[in-house]
C-alpha cells in the first residue's frame, strides 16, 4: 500500500466516524418521535373517535398547526391541513390525532434534515482538509482552504435524478404522512385494535429509518469525494485511482473498479467515482502530478 492509498483510507475512516456519530443521533431522533407517536395512539380512545374537540382544545391544536406550518413552508401536508382545518367550526378527536401526528412527523423531518446538513458540512470540511494535508506532508506545500459556502454547494448538489437529498427526505415525509393517515382511518373503519395500527405505523417508520441511514451514508460518500476532487483540481492532478473498502460487504461493482486508474477529466459519479451505489464506502486517491508540482513549487520529483 503506497502513501496515497494509505492516506486515502485514513481520510475515509475519518468520514466513517463522522457518519457513524450522525447515524447514532439520527436514530435517537427517530426513536424519540416513534415513541411519542406510539404513546399518542395508545392513549387514543376509539370509542370517542367521532366526538368533537372542545373549543379550547381545537384552538390549541390550530395554534400548534399554524406554528408548525409557518416554520416549515416545504411541508405540503401541514400547509394543506391548516388551509382546510382552520376553516372548520369543529374537529373530531380522530382528526385531532391525525393533525398531532403530522406535526410530530414534520418536526422529525426538520430535525433530521438539520442533522444531515451538519454532517455533510463536517464531512466536506474534514475530507478537504485531510486531502490537503496529504499533499502538504508529502511536498511541504500550502494549498488554499475551502469555504463553508463551497462545502454547502457540494452538499446540496443534485447528482442523481432531479432532486437533491433535502428534497428527497421531504418527499419521503409526505409519503409517510399519507400512509400514516390511511393506516389510522382504514384501521378504525375496519375496527382494528389500536395496537395493531400502532405496530403497522412502527413498521413503516423502520423502513423510513433505513432509508434515512442509507441516504446519510450515500451522501457523505458523495460529499467526501467531491471535496477531494477540489484538491485534484488545485494540484492539477490528471489521474486518480479507485479504492474500494474490501470486506464481505463490498459490492461487485466496487470490487471491479478497485485499484483501477482513471483520468480526472473523465470522472463521473456512479461510473468511476463513488458513490457507485447506495451505502457505497469506496473512495479515490490521486496519482500525483509531480511535474506540475515541481514547476509550480520548485520541488524535486518523487
Amino acid at each position: 500500500m503506497n502513501y496515497w492509498e494509505r492516506r486515502a483510507i485514513e481520510n475515509r475512516e475519518m468520514t466513517d466516524l463522522i457518519e457513524s456519530n450522525s447515524m447514532v443521533r439520527l436514530n435517537l431522533l427517530l426513536k424519540k418521535a416513534l415513541k411519542e407517536i406510539s404513546e399518542e395512539i395508545d392513549e387514543f380512545n376509539l370509542a370517542y373517535a367521532d366526538e368533537f374537540l372542545t373549543v379550547k382544545e381545537k384552538q390549541e391544536l390550530m395554534r400548534q398547526l399554524k406554528k408548525a406550518a409557518s416554520y416549515e413552508q416545504r411541508d405540503k401536508i401541514l400547509q394543506q391541513l391548516y388551509t382546510e382545518k382552520a376553516k372548520l367550526y369543529k374537529l373530531n378527536r380522530l382528526e385531532g390525532l391525525q393533525i398531532s401526528l403530522q406535526i410530530r412527523l414534520s418536526e422529525l423531518t426538520s430535525s433530521s434534515e438539520k442533522e444531515i446538513a451538519t454532517t455533510l458540512s463536517k464531512v466536506g470540511a474534514s475530507a478537504y482538509k485531510f486531502a490537503s494535508e496529504t499533499f502538504t506532508k508529502r511536498y511541504a506545500i500550502d494549498l488554499s482552504s475551502i469555504s463553508k459556502a463551497t462545502i454547502k454547494t457540494l452538499a446540496d448538489q443534485t447528482w442523481v435524478g432531479k432532486t437533491n437529498w433535502s428534497a428527497r427526505i421531504w418527499k419521503d415525509r409526505n409519503k409517510l404522512g399519507k400512509v400514516l393517515d390511511k393506516t389510522l382511518t382504514s384501521g378504525i373503519a375496519k375496527g382494528l385494535p389500536l395496537d395493531v395500527m400502532a405496530r403497522d405505523i412502527r413498521d413503516r417508520f423502520q423502513t423510513n429509518t433505513y432509508n434515512a441511514m442509507r441516504l446519510v451514508r450515500t451522501e457523505t460518500t458523495h460529499v467526501h469525494e467531491q471535496a477531494i476532487f477540489r484538491i485534484y483540481k488545485e494540484t492539477n492532478t490528471k489521474y486518480f485511482k479507485f479504492a474500494a473498502t474490501i470486506d464481505s460487504s463490498t459490492s461487485k461493482i466496487c470490487r471491479e473498479h478497485n485499484n483501477k486508474t482513471y483520468r480526472v477529466e473523465d470522472a463521473k459519479v456512479g461510473v468511476n467515482v463513488p458513490p457507485m451505489h447506495p451505502n457505497c464506502r469506496s473512495t479515490t486517491y490521486p496519482v500525483a502530478n509531480t511535474k506540475y508540482l515541481y514547476e509550480k513549487y520548485g520541488l524535486t520529483k518523487d
